[in-house]
């Protein structure tokens, strides 16, 4: 017991030093595994009973990846909803990649859809780290409130998982280092396990048998149903996954698979962002918000708006 006790306290100081030295660097250095802490904490609301799909917590204003992210009284990102204009009013919905993770509210794809074309309003109900029955939840609750003209769903190809990804364990809520080391262990088994990338996560979600699939599915056709039944246009757009944009990427032929298996359903698809971000070849880190976390900079909010535009002037008229 007596050798034990100095192990200890020796292992505890070294953690305190640890935990002190993270916040000094994260401060400094947007670490993602940190930021995504800071924005469950700060910013989501836990599940409850009774409220187990909740929205962000209502009036905020957190920096979060080196940007504000503020919210509204109904806890979505952005100013108050202005129900005395008469434009369009689209409904994003979605995870980090509808948030606008990583940029600026003013460089995120709602706002830039708003900036080409005025006679847009879009409300970003994006809320990071949830999976598609969150997101249908999310819709449930927010159409009454919003009267969207349409729902636009950005689909990524996580939006698949089998929960939404926020932890409840209290220590790694609270731990910086615990949080980092955590994820770093995670990591590790994913890179052991048979040397299986994403590319092959996807192909296995990505199939018609698959479970995940299934689940995504019937709740993307929730969303569709719901929408519909409200006489409101619902449309998906697939964003891109951004680690390989060649043209022989294998994650083309998984864009081709959830399109074939959304219109079966009659849902219109936009699927053309990856297409048009090709150029990046090689070179895709120069598209990520940074040099560890691959979501999409302000290039590719660009893409997403004009490319979204372009599909609705070409299938719905001049808008």
């Amino acid at each position: 017991m007596k050798k034990v006790f100095p192990l200890f306290v020796v292992l505890f100081f070294s953690f305190i030093a640890g935990e002190l030295a993270i916040r000094i660097v994260s401060h400094k250095k947007k670490i993602s595994i940190i930021e995504t802490l800071k924005y469950s904490n700060q910013l989501r609301p836990p599940s409850t009973s009774t409220t187990p799909f909740p929205l962000h917590h209502k009036n905020k204003n957190v920096k979060i990846m080196g940007h504000d992210i503020r919210t509204n009284s109904l806890g979505l990102r952005g100013p108050e909803i202005n129900n005395k204009n008469s434009k369009t009013r689209i409904l994003s919905i979605g995870s980090s990649v509808s948030l606008g993770w990583g940029v600026s509210e003013e460089e995120s794809f709602a706002k830039k859809i708003e900036k080409i074309s005025p006679n847009f309003e879009v409300i970003n109900a994006g809320i990071a780290n949830t999976n598609s029955q969150y997101q249908f939840e999310v819709l449930k609750k927010l159409l009454p409130l919003v009267n969207p003209d349409i729902v636009l769903l950005n689909y990524f190809l996580y939006d698949s998982r089998d929960r939404s990804q926020i932890t409840k364990n209290t220590f790694l809520k609270n731990s910086f280092l615990g949080t980092y080391l955590y994820s770093w262990i995670l990591n590790l088994k994913s890179s052991m396990k048979k040397n299986e990338s994403i590319f092959d996560y996807f192909k296995k979600t990505y199939r018609p048998n698959s479970p995940l699939w299934q689940k995504s599915l019937l709740s993307v056709k929730k969303m569709s149903d719901l929408s519909s039944k409200e006489s409101i246009s619902f449309i998906v757009m697939i964003y891109p996954e951004l680690h390989d944009l060649s043209q022989s990427s294998p994650v083309i032929s998984i864009y081709n698979f959830i399109e074939t298996e959304f219109k079966k359903l009659g849902i219109p698809t936009i699927d053309k962002v990856h297409q048009r971000l090709s150029n990046y070849s090689g070179k895709e880190r120069q598209l990520w918000v940074s040099p560890t976390d691959p979501h999409g900079n302000s290039v590719v909010q660009d893409v997403i708006a004009e490319t979204f535009i372009e599909w609705h002037k070409k299938t719905q008229g001049t808008n």
